[in-house]
């Protein structure tokens, strides 16, 4: 941790950036002593690892907390010193008994109190749930930053995105946003209109954001308007040119549904199955399941509602043959889930959209194309559903 109470009271923050001499000095005049369970602790001055107080050996403080690496520590240094240079007032790691929390950074502003965490390590889903409530119940905003040693590029656009990540896009809305903090870089990083392809593939946009150029509303929790991300395309092309060699349950339960209904494999599956939505985010199947399953329900119907299709997909749940992330669910999101799959058939033209939520499926078809017609339409869908969400 970076900060102690001397023995004369007085709060010490070690990123106030003291140098090693006075430090020298106050370890050898001094005692410090942890604000929360007001145990002495140690003052460690290593050449390797940052400054930075710790518990004696075996001592059990009631807010331990997590290990810190070297990393967390200087993000949070660095953090606090670029809030400092801003005229903000952090206070560094304080204490909170009503919740027993202990952000890494607490800005008490009268009118938009904040903490931040800097999330460097795992964090189970109950565990960040709890301490986003406990946050939001004493009107104090959680402001999530993810340690950017967690983010995983794939390609330019493409993201390794696990569920410990997506956990922290579910305090958006919609879910599509994430940021995080670079303290070697010395930069944020956002990653903008995150679309879901598979359980860990993503799609997006991301903005480097230097330290030195960066704003207090880099911090603000914004409704992150979505549009699909430039390099969905790249991802369905993919999918089409290199497939698998080993499939999943699910994905060869589809393979087999396919070839029974409409003589198609997999690469050729048609582009409507892959619609770019920020409702793909809700779903641990990959996007061309949840989709496709609709999509061949549609072609033995002539009209549809989206609650007559929000009934098919629970039933498509209950048996296992969708997936989906249960802790992102709401009684309402299967259904918006399905509306906004519809509308987006709608908005390509594959079926219309009649009155109060109706939807004619009469005109709809399958075609066969060939892989070329296949990865025309691909692009061409996504720069409609594209153009439709800039309009």
């Amino acid at each position: 941790m970076l900060s102690a109470r001397r023995d004369d009271q007085q709060l010490i923050y070690l990123a106030d950036d003291y140098s090693s001499d006075v430090l020298k000095k106050w370890r050898t005049d001094h005692s410090f002593y942890c604000p929360v369970c007001k145990e002495q602790v140690d003052l460690k001055l290593g050449q390797i690892k940052i400054f930075h107080f710790s518990h004696k050996r075996n001592h059990h403080c009631p807010y331990r907390g997590e290990p810190e690496s070297d990393f967390h520590l200087e993000g949070k240094r660095q953090l606090y010193r670029w809030l400092i240079r801003l005229g903000e007032d952090p206070e560094l790691e304080p204490y909170l008994p009503a919740i027993n929390q202990r952000p890494d950074l607490l800005l008490r502003e009268k009118n938009n109190p904040a903490a931040l965490e800097f999330q460097c390590s795992p964090l189970s889903y109950p565990d960040y749930k709890k301490r986003t409530s406990s946050y939001i119940g004493i009107k104090i905003e959680p402001v999530w930053i993810i340690g950017a040693n967690r983010l995983k590029r794939v390609s330019d656009g493409v993201f390794q995105i696990s569920d410990f990540l997506r956990q922290f896009s579910s305090y958006t809305d919609p879910p599509s946003a994430l940021l995080f903090y670079c303290p070697n870089a010395k930069a944020f990083i956002r990653l903008n209109h995150m679309t879901v392809f598979s359980s860990s593939i993503s799609c997006a946009e991301l903005r480097y954001i230097p330290l030195k150029r960066a704003k207090r509303d880099t911090l603000q929790r914004k409704k992150d308007t979505f549009c699909p991300p430039e390099s969905w395309p790249r991802v369905v092309r993919n999918f089409r040119l290199k497939p698998k060699q080993r499939i999943s349950k699910e994905v060869n339960e589809l393979r087999l549904l396919y070839y029974e209904k409409l003589q198609v494999t997999l690469p050729f599956l048609p582009s409507e199955v892959f619609l770019p939505l920020s409702a793909n985010h809700y779903f641990s199947s990959p996007v061309y399941i949840w989709q496709s399953y609709i999509y061949l329900y549609l072609l033995s119907r002539s009209v549809v509602t989206a609650r007559e299709i929000e009934k098919v997909i629970v039933k498509l749940v209950k048996t296992k043959k969708i997936k989906i992330r249960k802790m992102f669910i709401s009684e309402h999101t299967l259904y918006t889930s399905t509306l906004e799959y519809l509308q987006g058939l709608a908005v390509i033209g594959t079926i219309k959209e009649g009155e109060k939520e109706q939807f004619i499926t009469d005109q709809m078809s399958f075609a066969f194309l060939s892989m070329e017609e296949l990865l025309k339409k691909d692009n061409d869908i996504h720069l409609r559903l594209k153009k439709n969400e800039k309009a």
